[in-house]
C-alpha cells in the first residue's frame, strides 16, 4: 500500500511538471520574438526593408508556433494520459482496500460460523493439548464456542449458523452477562483476526469469563 501511495505521489508530481514547463517555454519564446521584433523597427524606421526583413523572421515565427503547437498537443496528450493513470491508481487503491477491509470485516463478524458445531463437545483432555502445544488461539476459540453453547442451551441467545457475535451480544438482556460475553469477544476476535497473538493470559481470562457463566447460569 505504502509502494502504490509513492507511485501516486510521482505521478501528481510528474503531472505539475508537464504542465509548468511547456508553459513556461512557450510564454518565453512569445515574449522573445515580440522584443525582436521591437529592436527591428526601432533600427530601421523604413517600413519597406522593415516588411522585407520581417518576411525571414516571419517564417522563423510560423515555424516556432507550429513547433509550439505540437508542443502543446503533445503535452496535452502527456497530461491526459498521466491524468488517466493517476486516476485507475487511485482506484485501484481504493478498491484494494475496501475489499481488504470487506474480507476482515466479514471474517470479524462470522467467527468461523460454517465450523463450528453447536452440538460439538469439548473434553479438558484436547484443551490441555492445546494448551500443552502452545496454542492458545484455538484454545480460546473452543472456550468461545463452550459459552455460546451454554447461553444457547440456558435460552439466554438462540443460535444461528448466520447470526454474529454481535448479534448474539445484542440478544442478552443481562448486563452482567452482556458485559461477560462481550469481554469474551473481544478477546477472542483479536486473537483470530487481529495482530494479537494469543497468551496463556488470554486463555485465563477468557476460561474465567466461561467459568463465572457458568456459575450465574445455574
Amino acid at each position: 500500500m505504502r509502494l502504490l501511495q509513492k507511485y501516486i505521489i510521482r505521478l501528481l508530481f510528474l503531472l505539475t511538471l508537464s504542465f509548468v514547463l511547456p508553459q513556461a517555454y512557450g510564454k518565453s519564446n512569445d515574449n522573445s520574438y515580440i522584443e525582436k521584433k521591437e529592436e527591428l523597427k526601432r533600427a530601421h524606421p523604413y517600413s519597406l526593408p522593415v516588411e522585407s526583413g520581417n518576411e525571414k523572421d516571419k517564417t522563423n515565427s510560423d515555424t516556432s508556433k507550429a513547433i509550439l503547437n505540437l508542443l502543446n498537443t503533445i503535452q496535452n496528450t502527456f497530461v491526459y494520459f498521466i491524468f488517466f493513470i493517476l486516476v485507475v491508481a487511485i482506484l485501484g487503491y481504493a478498491l484494494t482496500y475496501y475489499t481488504q477491509w470487506k474480507r476482515n470485516t466479514k471474517k470479524a463478524l462470522y467467527m468461523d460460523n460454517e465450523d463450528i458445531d453447536i452440538n460439538q463437545t469439548f473434553t479438558n483432555e484436547e484443551i490441555n493439548n492445546l494448551l500443552t502445544a502452545g496454542n492458545f488461539k484455538d484454545a480460546i476459540k473452543i472456550v468461545y464456542i463452550q459459552t455460546i453453547q451454554l447461553l444457547n442451551k440456558k435460552k439466554v441467545i438462540q443460535w444461528a449458523p448466520y447470526k454474529t457475535p454481535i448479534d448474539f451480544y445484542y440478544e442478552v438482556k443481562n448486563n452482567d452477562i452482556k458485559k461477560d460475553l462481550m469481554n469474551l469477544t473481544t478477546i477472542t476476535l483479536a486473537v483470530r483476526y487481529g495482530n494479537t497473538v494469543a497468551t496463556k493470559e488470554d486463555f485465563d481470562k477468557s476460561s474465567n469469563i466461561y467459568e463465572n457463566l457458568k456459575k450465574e447460569l445455574l
